[in-house]
């Protein structure tokens, strides 16, 4: 796999990684290693061989060495499933496929949120095939990051077989081949519907777990709100609605592909990812003429795989949504993530609108402008400081860095109320320092034209004046959110 198209692995501070199951552990890879994700082939044993090099497979003509990653660990063996999936890596100019439980996903990782493994983990896989450790979620979901180049096995410990025996081999699993083509497309396998689907790996950008999604109202159907990626907002279309399938409720399958739709990066929500493969170019098809005789229709091809007992149909990512709906998609974003020059026309039209995140305290619906926000945390363990003003409520570990949180309800000098499940903190930042702020709920992300933006009167909601911007009024006056000065509210130093 082209490692620049993929992903770009290790970009400035980030790790992209491949991540996948093993006896119920999670393990990740440097996707650099990755070039395809496959389905468990066909295997041809090898004689006087180690337990873990399970044998070699054909792939597209070239024999593939396999080894069990469960062997090569020395965890216990387990029947094959349809989960099973082999991992193609290429170390030292070599191929190799690696036998692993399941494939979770592809996920970026910042560096500073990788430790070495502790010496714990040896009871799982030995320290010496080990790189670290990656912290996900405040610590919550922890995976296991492989040495590549040490967990391959050396060439030295696979036989040799005499050059007759070897070229009886590479006949026998070439003749299962069916001659097919050397050259081919990669592709990104997903469910939907219960059919399954490719887009090209050049045109996918990474592939994330369905967080919490933030609703938009106005937005096309198709859109099922936006959530923050890096801070940078991300617009999530539903291929469901889409393509106007029944409905289905998100399961641990449910994945979010980030792709570039028509200029503007996108979120696509579908049932669940596949695997990474590559589809001989023989082996694609003209899409049916009932789907090709429009032009905007996204389907460019069926790939008949497993001598036509397989189908999946190609999709191209660009035509998938048209103009007028990318346009849309601008809107929702403000055209910050577009690219190419797609959102200029939407930058122009949000020169007098603001974008904000809005959120409850005490029933009251509050907003801060959507650029200062970093991220949304669920509300963790909160260590207490002493000789702080009443409202900072303590510090809390957020990635190895010490978040300051301020309890809304204190700052406002309003009554407490207990804390539920919805209860969030908002991680803001002004000037360079970031601080959490305690709220009862967040609600959505929203736009507001700066219109129906008023002064704030000398009293609003019973909260000082002093620490709001401005009253939004939406829906001719029937909802009203009241805007924060989010740098005089978190100015602690001046309140003490």
């Amino acid at each position: 796999m082209d490692e620049a198209k993929l992903a770009q692995s290790d970009v400035f501070d980030e790790t992209q990684l491949v991540t996948f199951l093993l006896a119920e552990e999670e393990f990740g890879i440097p996707i650099s290693f990755v070039k395809e994700i496959v389905r468990v082939p066909d295997i041809t044993r090898i004689p006087k061989v180690p337990s873990f090099i399970q044998g070699v497979a054909n792939l597209r003509g070239s024999i593939l060495p396999i080894v069990s990653l469960r062997n090569r660990f020395g965890l216990p063996a387990e029947e094959r499933t349809e989960d099973n999936r082999v991992i193609v890596v290429e170390v030292s100019g070599k191929l190799i496929g690696l036998v692993v439980d399941q494939v979770r996903e592809v996920l970026r990782v910042p560096n500073e949120w990788v430790e070495p493994p502790p010496p714990i983990i040896a009871g799982v896989v030995e320290m010496q095939y080990l790189r670290g450790v990656a912290k996900l979620k405040d610590g919550a979901r922890l995976v296991t990051l492989l040495d590549v180049e040490r967990a391959i096995p050396s060439e030295n410990m696979i036989a040799r077989p005499e050059t007759n025996s070897r070229q009886a081999l590479a006949t026998e699993v070439q003749s299962r081949a069916s001659r097919e083509a050397i050259d081919g497309e990669q592709m990104v396998t997903f469910r939907l519907g219960g059919e399954e689907y490719a887009a090209r790996v050049a045109d996918v950008q990474e592939i994330i777990r369905v967080p919490d999604i933030s609703r938009v109202p106005g937005a096309p159907a198709f859109v099922e709100g936006v959530v923050a990626l890096r801070n940078r907002l991300l617009p999530i279309v539903n291929l469901r609605k889409r393509f106007e399938l029944p409905a289905m409720e998100l399961d641990d399958d449910s994945r979010i592909i980030v792709a570039n739709m028509g200029g503007v990066v996108t979120g696509i929500q579908v049932d669940a990812v596949s695997e990474v493969l590559t589809v001989p170019n023989t082996a694609i098809e003209e899409p049916p003429q009932i789907t090709s005789a429009t032009k905007t229709h996204p389907l460019r091809g069926v790939a008949k795989l497993d001598e036509g007992k397989r189908l999946v149909m190609l999709l191209d990512i660009s035509r998938t949504l048209s103009v007028s709906d990318v346009h849309e998609l601008a809107k929702i974003t403000g055209g910050a993530n577009s690219e190419d020059g797609a959102g200029e026309p939407s930058v122009k039209q949000s020169l007098d609108e603001e974008q904000v995140v809005s959120f409850r305290v005490d029933k009251e619906e509050f907003g801060v402008d959507i650029h200062l926000v970093q991220e949304i945390i669920r509300l963790p363990e909160i260590t207490k400081v002493p000789r702080t003003p009443h409202f900072v409520e303590g510090i809390v570990n957020l990635r190895s860095s010490v978040l300051p949180v301020i309890d809304m309800h204190k700052r406002f000098g309003l009554a407490p109320t207990p804390r539920t499940d919805s209860t969030s903190i908002v991680v803001v930042d002004i000037e360079g320092r970031k601080t959490g702020v305690i709220v009862d709920s967040v609600s959505e992300v929203l736009r507001v034209r700066r219109s129906a933006i008023e002064p704030p009167p000398p009293v609003v909601a019973g909260v000082d004046a002093g620490f709001v911007r401005g009253v939004g009024k939406l829906q001719d006056g029937q909802r009203m959110i009241i805007i924060l000065d989010l740098a005089r509210l978190v100015a602690v130093d001046e309140a003490a």
